[in-house]
């Protein structure tokens, strides 16, 4: 088994406590949940620089409201389970 020591993902932390995670070319991404996480408790969800996420909000406020977001696009959530419907049947 041949073992990979190539840098994946960075993380950087602020003062503040808010965590951000990049790709190895500097854009805002996380495979397995949110990019972005602020000191408030809000999250922010990112593909290779990319404001989405196919199974829920991309943008998710300590308030509570939450708003949706396909490849930096603003849609209603009906989109975002059309979207996952039409994978998961493919």
């Amino acid at each position: 088994m041949k073992s990979s020591n190539r840098i994946k993902s960075v993380i950087a932390i602020f003062a503040d406590g808010t965590k951000k995670y990049f790709d190895t070319r500097g854009k805002l991404h996380r495979s397995n949940g949110a990019a972005i996480e602020y000191s408030d408790g809000s999250k922010s969800y990112y593909r290779h620089g990319y404001l989405h996420r196919e199974d829920g909000p991309a943008v998710v406020r300590s308030s509570g409201k939450s708003r949706y977001y396909l490849f930096n696009k603003a849609v209603n959530r009906y989109d975002v389970k059309i979207r996952l419907a039409n994978k998961l049947s493919a």
